[in-house]
């Protein structure tokens, strides 16, 4: 976790206490706790998990808290600064119905087709305005080449 240059053995004696249970040689770990830079983005979740909080741009350091003067780290602190002036850093998100909208592009299958490949599974559920109906559909099948992506067959009607 700290790395193997921050942790070295240690032989310690203590001597001149007057107690010859204590005056004796201690062996042990010395941990140079350092201080450490992490960039990049942190998603917070709330409970109900409908919810995101995103943070990017941001540099943050972590310092070990102490219970107290023993040798185990109980607690890490964070604290840093978002250091993306000028763009968009925070993103409040809700989770969304699992509908995904298109806009009508000529005829169906050009439509579907808006659909980025990354997106298409069995079981997505589009919907899209024709100008004349609002359609609503869901794919049936486990294919989604573009060449069966298209096919009227491999969509069903949602209600």
């Amino acid at each position: 976790m700290f790395g193997e240059d921050a942790v070295n053995e240690i032989t310690a004696t203590l001597t001149g206490t007057g107690d010859n249970t204590l005056d004796v040689q201690y062996t042990g770990v010395a941990v140079e706790p350092k201080l450490y830079k992490m960039r990049g983005t942190i998603v917070i979740v709330d409970e109900e998990k409908k919810n995101l909080m995103v943070v990017t741009n941001l540099s943050m350091y972590a310092t070990m808290q102490w219970d107290d003067s023993s040798s185990k780290p109980v607690a890490f602190k964070f604290s840093g600064s978002v250091e993306g002036a000028g763009t968009k850093s925070v993103a409040w998100l809700t989770k969304g119905d699992g509908v995904m909208n298109l806009t009508y592009k000529t005829d169906a299958a050009t439509t579907r087709k808006t659909v980025p490949a990354a997106n298409r599974r069995q079981g997505l559920v589009i919907t899209y305005n024709t100008g004349s109906a609002t359609v609503k559909e869901r794919y049936m099948d486990t294919r989604v080449t573009d060449t069966e992506w298209v096919k009227d067959d491999n969509w069903e009607t949602v209600e």
